[in-house]
Protein backbone atom coordinates (compact mmCIF):
# COMPACT_ATOMS: atom_id res chain seq x y z
CA UNK A 1 0.00 0.00 0.00
CA UNK A 2 3.13 2.32 0.75
CA UNK A 3 4.16 2.03 -2.99
CA UNK A 4 2.97 3.37 -5.97
CA UNK A 5 1.75 1.72 -8.99
CA UNK A 6 4.71 2.07 -11.24
CA UNK A 7 7.18 0.93 -8.31
CA UNK A 8 8.54 -2.25 -9.10
CA UNK A 9 9.18 -4.72 -5.85
CA UNK A 10 11.42 -7.83 -6.31
CA UNK A 11 12.64 -9.76 -3.70
CA UNK A 12 16.46 -9.92 -4.29
CA UNK A 13 18.07 -12.73 -2.15
CA UNK A 14 17.22 -14.39 0.67
CA UNK A 15 15.25 -11.98 3.12
CA UNK A 16 16.19 -8.92 1.00
CA UNK A 17 13.42 -7.10 -1.24
CA UNK A 18 14.59 -4.27 -3.42
CA UNK A 19 11.97 -1.33 -4.82
CA UNK A 20 12.77 0.12 -7.81
CA UNK A 21 11.42 3.72 -7.97
CA UNK A 22 11.28 6.52 -10.19
CA UNK A 23 11.45 9.04 -7.64
CA UNK A 24 15.09 11.16 -8.16
CA UNK A 25 15.38 13.23 -5.47
CA UNK A 26 17.02 12.26 -2.60
CA UNK A 27 14.76 13.72 0.40
CA UNK A 28 11.75 11.58 -1.95
CA UNK A 29 13.58 8.69 -1.71
CA UNK A 30 14.45 8.56 1.93
CA UNK A 31 11.11 9.40 2.85
CA UNK A 32 9.80 6.90 0.67
CA UNK A 33 12.02 4.27 2.74
CA UNK A 34 10.92 6.07 5.79
CA UNK A 35 7.27 5.47 5.15
CA UNK A 36 8.33 1.75 4.13
CA UNK A 37 9.95 1.08 7.31
CA UNK A 38 7.00 2.96 9.67
CA UNK A 39 4.25 0.72 7.66
CA UNK A 40 5.97 -2.82 7.70
CA UNK A 41 6.69 -1.51 12.05
CA UNK A 42 3.01 -1.26 11.84
CA UNK A 43 1.88 -4.78 10.91
CA UNK A 44 -0.19 -7.04 13.23
CA UNK A 45 0.30 -10.24 13.52
CA UNK A 46 -0.35 -12.28 16.74
CA UNK A 47 2.04 -14.64 15.18
CA UNK A 48 4.44 -12.79 14.96
CA UNK A 49 5.87 -10.48 17.90
CA UNK A 50 7.46 -7.59 16.22
CA UNK A 51 8.45 -6.64 12.43
CA UNK A 52 11.37 -4.07 11.68
CA UNK A 53 13.03 -3.66 8.64
CA UNK A 54 16.65 -2.05 7.71
CA UNK A 55 16.54 0.18 4.77
CA UNK A 56 19.33 1.16 2.39
CA UNK A 57 18.63 3.66 -0.04
CA UNK A 58 20.38 5.04 -3.41
CA UNK A 59 19.67 6.59 -6.76
CA UNK A 60 21.80 6.21 -10.12
CA UNK A 61 23.46 8.73 -11.93
CA UNK A 62 23.72 8.54 -15.67
CA UNK A 63 25.75 5.92 -17.15
CA UNK A 64 25.82 4.25 -13.55
CA UNK A 65 25.67 0.01 -14.12
CA UNK A 66 22.66 -0.92 -12.19
CA UNK A 67 23.95 -4.30 -10.37
CA UNK A 68 27.72 -3.33 -10.64
CA UNK A 69 27.63 0.23 -8.94
CA UNK A 70 23.87 1.08 -7.81
CA UNK A 71 22.60 -2.26 -6.13
CA UNK A 72 26.34 -2.34 -4.82
CA UNK A 73 25.70 1.43 -2.84
CA UNK A 74 22.23 0.59 -1.91
CA UNK A 75 23.57 -2.99 0.10
CA UNK A 76 26.35 -0.90 1.86
CA UNK A 77 23.60 1.52 2.85
CA UNK A 78 21.43 -1.38 4.05
CA UNK A 79 24.39 -2.96 6.24
CA UNK A 80 24.72 0.48 7.55
CA UNK A 81 21.37 0.71 8.72
CA UNK A 82 21.82 -2.91 10.30
CA UNK A 83 25.28 -1.61 12.07
CA UNK A 84 23.02 1.03 13.25
CA UNK A 85 21.23 -1.10 15.80
CA UNK A 86 18.34 -2.14 13.01
CA UNK A 87 15.01 -0.95 11.85
CA UNK A 88 16.41 2.35 10.15
CA UNK A 89 16.66 3.70 6.87
CA UNK A 90 20.41 4.74 5.79
CA UNK A 91 21.34 6.20 2.14
CA UNK A 92 24.05 6.30 0.05
CA UNK A 93 24.83 8.43 -2.69
CA UNK A 94 26.85 8.47 -5.54
CA UNK A 95 29.11 10.96 -4.33
CA UNK A 96 29.68 9.24 -1.11
CA UNK A 97 31.47 6.08 -2.18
Amino acid sequence: ATARDDDILVRWGGEELMVITRSAEKAALTGFGERLRQAVSQINDPDIPSITVSIGVSRSSVGEDFEKVIVVRADKALYTAKASGRNAVKALWATER
